[in-house]
């Protein structure tokens, strides 16, 4: 015991010896039953000042809490006192007034002959963990504790509104991302995730407090983000329990990165998968910020899902995203949709690293119509070919019915549809090997499926096994609630497993705060982070590069006349296996296989500076480029 407390200890006792007046405790006030036994009535109380809480739009009030306490584990020994008084942390007061009910929350109100007795008082802080000591939360009501223990910041959906974090012992997983659904491990998970979580307030009373609280340097709040040993005192508010700050605090952890981390391995081809949130280029921020995303990134292959229907719009965002690089480097796979009020998935690449082989094929035996794109493609400074599947299933969101209804399994509705979808990929992609030539396949997407749900079980029984799992433990590209998951996958099959290098998610997007969307800002908050709601997904693949693009300077291949306005003519000794033109944005007009005439017409084309890629049976690469008058 320090002698200032000592001291203290010697006043008290002289002061209350000196005093006549009957004192209550607090620990009495509060009693073990839901309503007060003092309720309506006037009592005298004494204990240290806790917290105040006399800002602007703040609680207007304080909490007391009595030093010593009964050590009766079914009363608390903390009180809330409203109205505004001239007291400070660390005073011990004596004061007369009401016990009143207010939402199910006992406080002290009409407060008068408040004195002050002693000043500068150590807290009572007790050492407490979470959620295991919290069983009962009223025996620690209006009290102060530390949380002794690392808090992790699990939601920010109250954050702007409410001026709340939400926070639990550690990152919150959705059950059936863990276990499999109606496991006694799911259910555990789902039990434990109801219990492990509290609001973290800024003690405001008003809706839209500004400025905004617990905002870092960049003006975000970041879920996975850290707290240390958080002091605070425990209220009631609004039908839930709260916890206030009593003391400065530091969050860390899980901060933003400008690029995706590159892996320290050696990898020649970089595969990305992304869902960007429901693009319709009807934003100009979320254009911005998209293209931003891609621009970091620098995949070779963009999977893409959620983009509306209709070429023109997958076409626009490849425009802008050249127009950034300064360069056409990037082409679209044509599928030639007519435009529609629903979303596509759409592959983009760059036409010197892959070229497609053959036409791609979509799925659309089951569930939504155009959202599981499949596509052989070459890889041009290697002899090697590969499949990539894009897929976006059903969505858990709507009114299912039938066999898509709620199941209560934790899997939600559209499961069967889901299931069904990744039946018809597994089998289409066994199809397909002959048709592409290959038998390395990579699934990439949103299969909206956490990740032990059923669609993701078909995919691993038939060979095809998460890539993010082989070199990371937990991780998670949505979040949803207080809790993280899968929804966004890089699956492979052995084949081509073997061929990837590294695989991980770069999360700019699943713990940004929502008010960040591109609905809510404004044009300056034109960064890439946001950018949807989904993280995407990145994929190292190492096929040992031996061959390189041999380019117009060499003389081996040559197109004349140059320029042309009928037909042009290819001087090449190799015979073609394939051709493939596309234009000054990058959009591939005419592709064609085994060509071997050496003579192509052009008439259709519109006016303009084209190239010509081939690929020749000695799987060698040429480009070269002409003008069509």
């Amino acid at each position: 015991m320090t002698k200032k407390n000592l001291l203290f200890i010697c006043f008290l006792f002289v002061t209350l010896f000196a005093n006549s007046q009957i004192i209550t405790k607090i620990y009495d006030i509060q009693g073990s039953g839901e309503t007060s036994e003092y309720y309506n009535e006037y009592i005298n109380t004494e204990g240290v000042v806790t917290l105040t809480l006399f800002g602007e739009n703040q609680l207007n009030g304080f909490f007391l809490q009595d030093t010593l306490g009964d050590n009766n584990p079914a009363t608390s020994d903390g009180i809330f006192v409203y109205g505004l008084q001239n007291v400070q942390q660390g005073d011990y007061i004596s004061l007369r007034a009401k016990v009143t009910e207010y939402y199910g929350k006992t406080e002290l109100t009409n407060v008068s002959n408040l004195q002050i007795l002693f000043q500068n008082i150590s807290l009572p802080y007790i050492n407490l963990n979470f959620p295991t000591d919290f069983d009962n939360y009223e025996k620690y009501e209006g009290m102060v504790f530390c949380l002794n223990q690392t808090m992790v910041i699990t939601s920010t959906s109250q954050l702007k509104n409410h001026g709340e974090l939400i926070i639990s012992s550690k990152r919150l997983r959705e059950p059936t991302d863990v276990a499999l659904p109606l496991s006694d491990s799911a259910i555990e998970t789902l039990e434990q995730n109801d219990i492990d979580y509290i609001y973290l307030d800024d003690g405001s009373n008003s809706y839209n407090p500004i400025p905004t609280p617990f905002l870092d340097e960049n003006s975000t709040r970041r879920t996975g983000g850290k707290i240390d040993n958080l002091k605070c005192v425990l209220d009631y508010v609004n039908s839930y329990w709260v916890l206030y700050p009593i003391e400065n605090f530091s969050i860390y952890g899980n901060e933003r990165t400008n690029f995706p981390v590159e892996p320290g391995v050696s990898y020649d081809l970089k595969i990305c998968g992304f869902n960007v949130e429901n693009f319709l280029d009807e934003s100009e921020l979320q254009k911005i910020r998209i293209v931003k995303t891609l621009k970091a990134i620098n995949a070779d292959i963009f999977g893409l899902c959620e983009i509306k229907q209709g070429q023109q719009y997958i076409e626009t965002l490849v425009n802008a995203l050249n127009e950034s690089i300064g360069e056409n480097t990037y082409s679209y796979i044509n599928t030639n949709q007519n435009p529609s009020t629903y979303t596509t998935t759409q592959i983009i690449y760059k036409h010197d690293a892959v070229t497609p082989f053959r036409d791609f094929y979509i799925i659309n035996s089951s569930g939504p119509m155009n959202r599981k794109i499949n596509q052989g493609f070459f890889i041009n400074n290697s002899n090697d070919n590969f499949i990539l599947s894009v897929n976006h299933l059903k969505a858990k969101s709507g009114t299912g019915t039938g066999l898509d209804a709620d199941q209560n399994d934790g899997q939600g509705i559209f499961n069967y549809t889901r299931t069904q979808e990744a039946h018809a990929v597994v089998e289409t992609l066994e199809n397909l090997k002959e048709y592409f030539e290959t038998d390395k396949i990579l699934i990439v997407g949103d299969l909206n499926s956490f990740a032990k749900e059923d669609p993701i079980e078909i995919f691993r029984e038939a060979g095809y096994e998460n890539q993010l799992t082989k070199f990371h433990e937990n991780e998670y590209s949505y979040c949803f609630g207080n809790a993280v998951e899968y929804l966004d996958y890089a699956l492979a099959n052995e084949q081509m497993e073997e061929k990837i290098a590294f695989a991980n998610v770069w999360h700019i997007n699943a713990d940004e705060a929502h008010f960040l969307d591109y609905q809510e800002c404004n044009e300056e908050q034109d960064f890439l982070f946001r950018s949807s709601d989904h993280d995407p997904i990145i994929v190292y693949l190492n096929f040992n590069s031996q061959i390189n693009i041999v380019n117009s300077n060499l003389n081996i291949f040559k197109i004349f006349p140059n320029p042309a306005s009928s037909t042009i003519s290819l001087q090449l000794s190799e015979n073609i296996k394939q051709l493939e033109i596309f234009n000054i944005t990058g959009k591939i007009v005419d592709s064609i296989y085994y060509f071997n005439s050496k003579e192509i017409n052009i008439s259709n084309l519109q006016k303009g500076v084209y190239f010509v890629k081939i690929l020749t049976e000695s799987n060698k690469y040429y480009l070269q480029k002409f003008v069509k008058l």
